[in-house]
């Protein structure tokens, strides 16, 4: 912490948003394009750590699937008056994996990053969202078992809180959510009850520690063992 800060300051930036501020013409900035004072800036007003919220790469195919329902329309208009659907960039807690947004940077230049930070006594937060992916990651295919899979009944009977990832394959999951919220389509739930999924998370926070200094838990109490209800009184029934 700098100094004899006992109040440690955070401060979460907008990744995706806040780049713009340094593009160039028509090149889009990327991390390695942030100048140096900014963060010399960010340390005089007493910072101690900075959270790029929303670095992670993401799935583009799920905005026009899933983004432009009613009520998620509604609060776009309340945020931003006369918004186009180009504006809409999709969550940055609907991840396809913890790989850096090609976007934003690299790994290496992520890296790079911290260690900049990291010498001006700044320390870097990432997001980890252990709740749940993309409902059209990358991993669905690749690793199926980390996440909560359901029978076809389940999908029948509530089609917004379960879903078909795949045309061609009969396979159904369950779309991320909090107990008291309808699902968030365009996530996929992950099983906490799957040794797989634990193996699965505790590989990524493995992998997080080269590329920051902690990180920021998303829907941190959706994890706890309660999470069994958050889909409902069948989730007796759930695959795991």
């Amino acid at each position: 912490m700098n100094g004899k800060n006992f109040n440690p300051a955070l401060y979460e930036i907008n990744t995706r948003v806040w780049l713009r501020r340094f593009d160039k013409d028509a090149r889009k900035a990327t991390l390695s394009d942030v100048p140096a004072d900014y963060w010399d800036g960010l340390l005089e007003m007493g910072i101690d750590f900075v959270w790029l919220m929303g670095i992670w790469k993401t799935c583009d195919s799920v905005i026009e699937k899933y983004c432009f329902e009613e009520e998620l329309v509604k609060s776009y208009s309340r945020a931003l008056k006369n918004w186009k659907p180009e504006d809409v960039i999709g969550s940055p807690f609907a991840i396809d994996d913890y790989t850096v947004n090609p976007a934003l940077g690299s790994r290496e230049s992520l890296i790079e990053l911290k260690m900049l930070l990291n010498k001006k006594g700044i320390k870097l937060i990432l997001d980890f969202v252990p709740n749940q992916l993309s409902a059209q990651s990358s991993v669905i295919k690749n690793n199926p078992y980390v996440f909560l899979g359901v029978g076809k009944e389940f999908y029948d009977r509530d089609p917004h809180t379960f879903f078909q990832p795949f045309e061609s394959e009969k396979i159904y999951f369950a779309h991320g959510r909090d107990p008291f919220f309808p699902a968030w389509q365009d996530t996929i739930q992950v099983n906490f009850f799957s040794i797989d999924a634990r193996n699965f998370l505790t590989g990524i926070l493995l992998k997080l520690t080269a590329m920051c200094d902690g990180v920021r838990c998303d829907m941190a109490m959706l994890p706890l063992n309660n999470s069994s209800k958050t889909h409902g009184n069948h989730s007796s029934e759930l695959r795991v």
